[in-house]
This record gives structure tokens, C-alpha cells and sequence, in this order.
């Protein structure tokens, strides 16, 4: 069928065959994506990236009019290194394309070349031999095709084989890098959808034969490279960030270029998508705050999708929520995976310990004006973690933070019961009825379990009984905030002050806000939770036990000494607590968690 031009439908309906394409061979994308790290979801983020488009863009009869709407939500939808940089060619297409109602193959080959450079000016660092590349070249393809100038099918089917010749070249650069014999993922991906758009102008009768030659060429990948050594990626977190912002792409490069590696910002016209690999995701989201609108938010930890990917230490996932205060060190050698709260402020939606550090909310819980709040998170985040974990795992136990103080524990159980559903994979969802250091302790005891070889069903078995030996006393400066929260009761809150006695905070059986004593003054509740220590050690013996703190780390290392001096073995750790518990719990509040013995 001989094509001399398209319009806007001819075009949506290629896109839609590319992205078909895509998706047909995500997992094999995922299974090489060795650059820039082996986090193995080039396939996932290459079929969101182009599946945004297709259930929003109407398409028109006009060419400029369906590119500029592919465009725009392509932006929206973009997801990765690979997904941003497909989101700036067609902003590039369409801004060249303006104003054309139908395009020949002529036009459309000088739109594509001209679309190149709003690649290469977005991303940060250009790696030749990857997507980038392809593009490049099959652009070049599309030039030299001066005899299929009035035929669209040929013209595709002739660049597509350069485009396949051009990506054949990316194994060595693999190689080198890498240390992997295979094409680059994102590179692949291209000629997927490339192959697609081509499929599109054939007739129904030759698409059999078209899709019967397959990758096998192509992806004739030797894994006998080097091992996957995830503790050597540079930047741990992938951030990506959609915003609108009147500064020009240049100042924003110059904005982010410091804070880590694998910059693209895509975009035009006051809207971008910004991805960085950064090891401070807050500072990132920090500094287009200053610069613009903030929509939207991304972060993944790359390191913790590489273990599950190349190096799980079990076939259970391990899963809480970020109210468990747990040492990134203890939670990297565990594999345990945590999923964000939410801290709201002024309109934004901040991720727990990721894109908002402790300095950061101080510095908002100190303005007299406004106090941010907290939200569980959603229901589809959880659920999207745990169907990456379903098909990694065979099991998966999530320990939430206690159900009287969230609607974590709740959002988890809808969640789960999707997932089992969907992957037949069994999701056991605990409700601690702890938080901070001592759910953080409880979740560790899991792992440790875990770790020992023990199967779910015995793991599962002992948590109750693990729950009820596991304590955490709280001495706030006072409790405005855990009132304010909702994890005291405003008349015990009042009695308190009206005394002026300073409160120490614990939880009951069930999870709920308890205050466990008073004293007359701090170094009076400090004796109190010494002596708490003291009778918890007569009574059972502690086993392990931890210092948390807001704000505060002078006193709890001062408490830590002491707590050492009277038990005989120093706190497993000292650490800060998380936002979301640093809400309620208020500024300069220090706690003592302990696990008694078995």
C-alpha cells in the first residue's frame, strides 16, 4: 500500500503500533538493561512512557495537532533515562512540525533530523552508542532514502534496517562500559517501536512475515561478563520530577547539574520532566521548588531494584513502611524494602525520608504560620511495589505501622489482596501496633528470621508473640504535636499542661497513644525511662534496643551512654526518626525501643 502522506490519524495509529511493539518485548528489555545501572526496568519504563499518550490523546486530522497532543502527554507519562529522552524527540517533532495538516516523506525525514538536536541539548552528558545514537542515525537513514521520498512504507522499511545496523554497534559499547555482551536496552526499545511504525503501513496479509524476523540477531546477549556489583552504583536514587518553570532548559541544567549523574530535562513551553541520578533526592526536589511548580514526583532506589534484580538474599520480600525507623545500613543488608509516607505542605507531597530530609521539615515544623501534615500512602503506590515484588519473590511480608496510629496497615490489605489475585503470589500484610525504633526493631527481628531460613508460615506464627516483647518510650518536649495528631487524647494533653508535668509517651496492646508516666522535669523522664530499661531487663532481659530522636542528638547519645552503662551492651543504633513520626512526636524528642529476649 503506497502512502504519499499522512495526516494526524496515520500518525497516531503508528505510534500506537510502535508502543504495541514495546510493550510486546518489555521483558526482554528489563532482562538487558545493564546501562547506565542494572536496574532492569528499561521494558517497564519505555511501555509507561508510551502508553500515556494512547488512552489520552483524541486524534485529529491535522499532523501538528495529534503531535503536539502525543507530545504533551508523553511528557507527562515519561519515565526513565530512555522515556525522557523519547519524550524530547517528540517535542522536538512537533515544534517542527507546527502547522502541517499532512506530511510527506520528504517532511517528515527533515522534521526527524531536525528533532535530533533537541535530544542531544537534553540530556546533560550524551553516551554515544546508546538510544541516542540510534536516533541519530536513523534519522541520517531517513535523509539518504531520496528514492522512497514519495512512499512511506519503503522509506521506514529501508532506514528501519539501518537503524537495526546502528544498534548492532551498541554491544561494544556495552562491552566496554559494562562489561556485557548485549545491546543497549533503551537502543532496542527504538528500533521496537520503529519496527512497529513500520508494521503499520503494511498490508494486513504481510504482517506475519514481517514480525517472523524477529531479535534473535540482535540480542544474542553473553552474560558471562562482569558480576553485577550493585554497591558500586554511583547515585542511588533515580528522580524524576514533572514541573513547570519559566527558566529555560540551560539555567535548569545548570541548576541540577551538581547534585548527581544521568541528567535529562525534557520539555518546552514552561513544562518539563526532569530525571537525575542523585544520592538526595530532597535536594533535587528542593531546588525546582525554587525554580517553579512542582506537580508531580518520582524516586526509585535503584541500588534495591538491582539486589531484587541480580543479588535477593531470600525468596521473601520484606516489606514496611517509612514510620519504621531502621538504619539504611541494616536495611541494605536485609534487603528491606520500605515504601514512603506522605508529608504535606502548602500544596506538595513530600516521600517520607526521600524527597524531604529532617532539616528540611524542621525548618517547616518551626514556622509559627503552618505545620505540615501526614498521609498514608496510596493505595496503587503500595500496590505498584508490591507487583514489582510478586514477580521477583515467592512470598512477600509486609509489617505496617500500628493500624490505631495509620491507614497504612488498611491501604496494605487492599493492596495485597490485589496483588494475590493478580500473581497468585501470597502477600502477608502484619499490623505491628508499634512504631518508629520499635516497629523498625520488629521488622529487623523478621529479618533475621528470615535470614535463619525460616518459612513465612513460621515467621508469621512468631510475630504476635515478638510484637508483645517489643517497647518504645518517648519523651517529648511536650505534646502539642501528638494531641494535634491524634495520638493522645486532648483531655489527657490537657491535664498535662494544666500540671505542667513533662509526659512519657508509650503505646498500648492495641497501638494506641498511652502516656506510660510523668515526671517534673527532662532529667526526671530520662530517669524514668532508665528505670523502664531496668525493670524490662529483671523481668525478661532485653535483647536488642535502639536510641531515636528529633532533633536531638546530643541527648540521645547522652541517653545511649547511660542505657549502655546500666544494661552492658551498647544501642543497636542511634538515628534520626522519620518525618512522619518527627510530626507527631514533635521537635527534640528522644525515644528508647528495646526487643525483649525470646
Amino acid at each position: 500500500m503506497k502512502s504519499g502522506t499522512i495526516d494526524g490519524f496515520q500518525w497516531f495509529a503508528a505510534y500506537k503500533k510502535g508502543a504495541e511493539r514495546i510493550y510486546a518485548f518489555r521483558e526482554k528489555l528489563n532482562d538487558i538493561n545493564y546501562f547506565p545501572v542494572p536496574d532492569s526496568d528499561t521494558g517497564n519504563n519505555l511501555t509507561v512512557t508510551f502508553n500515556g499518550p494512547i488512552g489520552a490523546v483524541r486524534p485529529d486530522p491535522s499532523f501538528s495537532k495529534t503531535a503536539a497532543s502525543v507530545a504533551e502527554h508523553i511528557l507527562r507519562s515519561a519515565r526513565g533515562n530512555s522515556g525522557l529522552i523519547m519524550a524530547q524527540f517528540f517535542q522536538g517533532l512537533s515544534e517542527k512540525g507546527a502547522f502541517l495538516d499532512r506530511v510527506t516523506p520528504e517532511e517528515f525525514s527533515r522534521l526527524v533530523n531536525e528533532a535530533v538536536p533537541f535530544v542531544y541539548s537534553a540530556v546533560e552528558k550524551p553516551v554515544e552508542g546508546t538510544m541516542i545514537t540510534v536516533i541519530r542515525e536513523w534519522a541520517e537513514a531517513l535523509t539518504h532514502g531520496a528514492e522512497h521520498k514519495n512512499d512511506f512504507k519503503l522509506l521506514l522499511q529501508s532506514a528501519l534496517e539501518y537503524a537495526r545496523k546502528s544498534l548492532e554497534k551498541t554491544k561494544a559499547m556495552i562491552r566496554s562500559i559494562k562489561g556485557k555482551s548485549c545491546v543497549d536496552a533503551g537502543a532496542l526499545g527504538f528500533v521496537c517501536f520503529l519496527e512497529g511504525m513500520a508494521l503499520s503501513f503494511e498490508e494486513p496479509a504481510d504482517n506475519e512475515d514481517f514480525q517472523a524476523e524477529t531479535f534473535s540477531r540482535l540480542l544474542e546477549a553473553e552474560y558471562e561478563g562482569k558480576e553485577v556489583r550493585t554497591e558500586e552504583i554511583p547515585y542511588r536514587y533515580c528522580t524524576e520530577v514533572y514541573f513547570s518553570s519559566a527558566q529555560c532548559a540551560e539555567d535548569l541544567h545548570s541548576l541540577l547539574r551538581d547534585k548527581g549523574d544521568s541528567l535529562i530535562i525534557a520539555g518546552g513551553k514552561e513544562r518539563y520532566r526532569a530525571h537525575i541520578h542523585t544520592n538526595e533526592p530532597h535536594d533535587v526536589i528542593a531546588a525546582l521548588y525554587s525554580a517553579g511548580t512542582v506537580f508531580e514526583h518520582k524516586v526509585d532506589d535503584m541500588r534495591r531494584e538491582a539486589d531484587v534484580n541480580h543479588k535477593r538474599l531470600s525468596s521473601i520480600a520484606l516489606v514496611t513502611d517509612s514510620a519504621a525507623d531502621i538504619p539504611p545500613e541494616l536495611a541494605d543488608r536485609y534487603q528491606i524494602h520500605i515504601i514512603p509516607l506522605n508529608i504535606l505542605f502548602r500544596g506538595g507531597s513530600f516521600q517520607d525520608k526521600v524527597t524531604l530530609s529532617p532539616r528540611q521539615l524542621y525548618s517547616l515544623m518551626r514556622s509559627p504560620a503552618e505545620l505540615p501534615s501526614s498521609s498514608q500512602p496510596s493505595v496503587e503506590t503500595i500496590r505498584n511495589r508490591l507487583l514489582f515484588l510478586a514477580r521477583h519473590y515467592e512470598s512477600v511480608l509486609a509489617i505496617t505501622v500500628a493500624e490505631k496510629l495509620s491507614g497504612t496497615y488498611q491501604a496494605f490489605l487492599k493492596a495485597a489482596r490485589e496483588i494475590e489475585i493478580e500473581t497468585s503470589v501470597p502477600v502477608t500484610v502484619f499490623d505491628s501496633r508499634l512504631n518508629s525504633g520499635a516497629q523498625g526493631l520488629l521488622v529487623l527481628y523478621a529479618a533475621q528470621e528470615i535470614e535463619k531460613g525460616k518459612s513465612l508460615s513460621q515467621i508469621v506464627e512468631t510475630l504476635p508473640a515478638a510484637r508483645t516483647k517489643t517497647k518504645i518510650f518517648v519523651a517529648p518536649d511536650n505534646l502539642k504535636t501528638m494531641v494535634r495528631g491524634g495520638r493522645i487524647s486532648p483531655v489527657k494533653g490537657w491535664i498535662a499542661r494544666l500540671t505542667r508535668f513533662k509526659p512519657l509517651v508509650s503505646l498500648g496492646e492495641e497501638g494506641e497513644g498511652i502516656i506510660a508516666g510523668t515526671a517534673f522535669s527532662r532529667k526526671g523522664i530520662e530517669k524514668r525511662i532508665l528505670s523502664e530499661a531496668r525493670a524490662a531487663s529483671e523481668k525478661d532481659g532485653i535483647g536488642t534496643y535502639a536510641v531515636v530522636h528529633s532533633g536531638a542528638p546530643d541527648k540521645a547519645c547522652k541517653l545511649g551512654e547511660k542505657l549502655e552503662k546500666q544494661l552492658g551492651f551498647p544501642p543497636l543504633y542511634i538515628m534520626e526518626i522519620s518525618s512522619v513520626v518527627a510530626l507527631n512526636a514533635g521537635l527534640n524528642a528522644v525515644a528508647f525501643c528495646y526487643r525483649a529476649h525470646e
